[in-house]
């Protein structure tokens, strides 16, 4: 007997998962796959009028566009008939592993690209069916922020809630919902199997099926309008409607306040969304590092764009530049791609393109910082150094610039404005032509946020500046920590913090260990450790690498297995962070590759960074994801692990580890192979993460300072439009400075569009969950201050105030806010009575 499934709506919608990468490579994906898929879709519009499909992803948009541009416009007549839904940002991301401002670049520049091109005119439906690693629970508060109220996803759904409301931390909330036959089907009876239970898990009878070939595309086909005509004819069908996107997350929103209404069902989740697959967070883990550094080296580059364009009155580095950079970076933030769920050819060609990203990255960067040092009189002795700070509050740590010398260099210091001496030292020095090329290390004091401060490196100086740092065969130190390692093992025994005389660790710690892999479980997606842990117990060689005024470094060498490393500790002076280097010589299997630290924290709290926030989670030995760190506390203080581009953690009896590298092959048998230089650091502080300003330094340690060596000079250059300014500029100035330290600036950039008047535009967000007034100083006085949300659109409703040089900003808790700021006198540090009444910049 025929069940009556006539109360059911069944909402139909053809799409094709096109992965960008996978087990083949992007110019497949462009050259056969889209292409194929389209036609084929195209064709099937023809010869259905009610047949409606969807496809996300700008990036395959432009990719048609260049490549296929007849198909590209008929692409085009189909979404203006209003039977083809564009959806989704430039890529379908990482939902966990994507950085925060990453994320909203791909609503950003796939919002702009849509609206260019005539497709849409705004981003309403996130599409991310298939993302490994979960799905960050910050991600309602930035989606609503860019004007995303829907979301479709398949993995890692709530249980039990298949359709939801998700509410972010700051209350922002995104309706969502999980297709109950998955992306990639046939359409079959099957369909009319879930259809109950459905409705016993939702109390809904409005249910959404994505039907057409997926992963390598291919699309929905006649075979299921032929199904489709099958189903209909039987008795008690369901109704069926083809439908698009955002119609069916409409109808859908409206039956949940129904059944709300009715049944006093809640339909509201809080909370992040972790998928079964740990393996995402390591698998190929060089392709994470080098992606997470361009875009820290990218936001820096942003930062010295807008400073430079500021003292130049006209934008030094073109928009284009960036938007096609950051197009290239957010296309590897693919669900398949950062996650290292991939084939080896995806990731030789990652490495091609990064370099020449990497590139494009530093000659930006070159230019607006030789934008600065023009400006600056740089005469007198000793070379001139610049150096840049790219974060928005005054900082003092490492840095490190390249000198030219005609004589290998003998005792350096450094002095800044103030005269004060500073100790330097070489840490590399190479021939290049008629010069010494000469690496030199020291502590920058005092940087102004982000600005700059110009120092003199002083050769051959009589006496060497006093210096914090003291070693021994195996000890180093500075003012506020001594570090020791033992040395039959080379693993760090003792890191006493002198501020509270108390010691940081309870046991061998920056120690290896190796975790063995079930190889018929574990994958490229699949971490599923047997359980038997070996830790590295000796070390070949133990010596003291650096032993200089500026840093110290001690560093144990160790064959094991078949696999070489050398690990490096380090201490710079004046600064209270342990710094460590590992480089691998990695040739393992069936293992992942961990560094364990055990802190003296009882009844300790394990905290994660997450993009735009932080979270909590049980410290019981599961592998999960951070950002820039993860901090383990209890009452009397802890530590933060500081890491660039390594997601994997752990946290365990007061044992806090780092997953540095895994040894799978099922998708790439050569995946991580050979060498490998990884960094990391050790925080110790009082007090909770919030009091010890942990996120200031998870940023610190991922967006160091930027140094260029200078040419002597007055620093008389008029900017472009005012030929009476002869003066130089100070030498040392800040843009903006933004506090407290729980308001953190995440992008400081040019106005996305044509930069005629100057403006720039800013994010930042409440970082420990408290209400907040921020303050943001400028060096000039601010002309007018517009809230927009996070796509650059003016919202009627900000609330801003400001006065003279200075902004007031309240943050609700976990609030994330972008505005837009114009200066009143574009010559940063200059003379303002000279500047007149220059309130904006005309075109040309």
């Amino acid at each position: 007997m025929e069940q009556d499934l006539s109360r059911f709506t069944v909402h139909l919608l053809g799409n094709a998962h096109i992965d960008l990468v996978y087990r083949w490579r992007l110019n497949e994906v462009i050259e056969r796959v889209a292409p194929d898929t389209f036609t084929g879709v195209l064709a099937l519009m023809k010869r259905d009028p009610d047949f409606t499909f969807v496809q996300s992803q700008m990036a395959l948009y432009q990719a048609m566009q260049e490549h296929h541009p007849e198909l590209y416009r008929k692409i085009e007549e189909a979404v203006q008939d209003g039977r083809w839904a564009v959806v989704g940002g430039w890529a379908e991301y990482d939902h966990m592993l994507t950085g925060d401002e990453s994320i909203i670049r791909h609503y950003l520049l796939g919002t702009q690209y849509m609206r260019a091109q005539g497709l849409a005119q705004r981003i309403v439906v996130d599409w991310c069916p298939d993302s490994f690693s979960g799905h960050a629970h910050t991600l309602p508060t930035i989606m609503a922020g860019c004007g995303i109220r829907y979301l479709l996803m398949i993995r890692a759904t709530p249980q039990g809630m298949p359709a939801f409301i998700w509410e972010g931390p700051d209350g922002s909330q995104v309706l969502t919902c999980r297709a109950p036959l998955g992306y990639g089907i046939a359409l079959s009876p099957s369909v009319l199997d879930v259809l109950p239970e459905w409705e016993r898990v939702t109390g809904l009878t409005d249910v959404l099926v994505l039907y057409g070939m997926g992963d390598h595309g291919g699309g929905p086909r006649q075979g299921d309008l032929d199904a489709l005509a099958d189903m209909q004819s039987r008795p008690g069908a369901p109704r069926f409607v083809h439908s698009l996107p955002e119609p069916f997350f409409q109808t859908l929103g409206w039956r949940m306040a129904e059944a709300g209404e009715r049944d006093g069902r809640s339909y509201v989740f809080r909370g992040e969304l972790l998928d079964v697959s740990r393996g995402p967070f390591t698998s190929e883990g060089r392709n994470k590092r080098r992606i997470v550094a361009l875009q820290h080296d990218l936001l820096t580059a942003e930062r010295l764009a807008s400073l430079s364009s500021l003292l130049q009155r006209k934008p030094v580095c073109p928009r284009v530049d960036f938007d096609r950079i950051w197009q290239a970076l957010l296309r590897h933030q693919f669900h398949d791609d950062i996650p290292g769920t991939s084939r080896h050819p995806v990731y030789l060609d990652n490495e091609r393109e990064y370099e020449s990203i990497g590139r494009e990255i530093e000659e930006i960067a070159l230019t607006a910082m030789g934008e600065v040092g023009a400006r600056l009189d740089t005469r007198g002795e000793g070379q001139p150094v610049i150096v840049f700070n790219p974060l928005a509050w005054e900082r003092t740590g490492p840095a490190l610039a390249t000198l030219r010398m005609a004589e290998a260099p003998g005792r350096l210091a450094v002095v800044d404005e103030s005269g004060g001496l500073q100790p330097a030292q070489v840490v590399s020095h190479h021939h290049e032509g008629p010069w010494h090329m000469v690496d030199v290390a020291f502590t920058a004091r005092e940087v102004p946020p982000v600005g700059y401060r110009l120092y003199r490196v002083l050769e051959a100086v009589a006496v060497e500046p006093e210096s914090d740092l003291r070693v021994g065969q195996s000890t180093i130190e500075n003012q506020f920590l001594r570090v020791t390692m033992d040395e039959r093992s080379g693993n760090v025994s003792s890191i006493f913090d002198k501020r509270r005389g108390v010691e940081v660790l309870s046991g061998p710690s920056n120690a290896l260990q190796l975790l063995g892999e079930d190889p018929s479980k574990s994958s490229a997606w699949i971490m599923w450790p047997t359980g038997e842990t070996e830790e590295l117990d000796r070390a070949d060689q133990v010596r003291l690498l650096e032993a200089g005024p500026a840093r110290a470094t001690l560093s144990a060498s160790s064959y094991w297995r078949d696999s070489h490393f050398e690990r490096q500790v380090t201490l710079c002076s004046g600064v209270p962070v342990v710094f460590f280097r590992c480089v691998c010589h990695w040739y393992e299997r069936e293992a992942a590759l961990k560094v364990a630290f055990r802190l003296d924290a009882p009844e300790a709290v394990a905290t994660y960074d997450v993009p735009f926030g932080s979270i909590e989670r049980p410290t019981n030995g599961q592998e999960v994801p951070a950002h820039r760190w993860a901090d383990l506390s209890g009452p009397s203080g802890g530590a933060a692990l500081l890491n660039r581009g390594c997601f994997g953690h752990d946290a365990e009896k007061g044992t806090l580890r780092l997953t540095l590298l895994r040894g799978i092959g099922d998708l790439d048998p050569l995946a991580d192979e050979g060498e490998h230089e990884i960094v990391y650091a050790l925080y110790p502080h009082a007090g909770g993460w919030q009091s010890a300003e942990v996120v200031r330094r998870g940023m610190e340690f991922n967006l160091p300072f930027v140094s260029r060596r200078e040419m002597k000079r007055s620093g008389v250059i008029s900017p472009w439009g005012a030929p009476g300014l002869k003066a130089a500029l100070p030498p040392s100035l800040g843009l903006v400075e933004v506090g407290p330290a729980n308001v953190v600036l995440t992008a400081l950039k040019l106005e996305q569009g044509q930069w005629t008047r100057g403006a720039l535009i800013l994010r930042l967000y409440e970082a420990h969950g408290q209400e907040t007034t921020a303050c943001l100083r400028f060096p000039e006085p601010v002309a007018l201050v517009q809230e927009t949300n996070h796509l650059e659109e003016s919202k009627a409703e900000g609330r801003v105030r400001w006065q003279d040089n200075e902004i007031a900003l309240h943050f609700r808790p976990h609030e994330i806010r972008t505005i837009r700021v114009e200066l009143a006198v574009y010559g940063l540090g200059l003379d303002t009575e000279a500047c007149g009444d220059a309130r904006g910049l005309e075109n040309g």
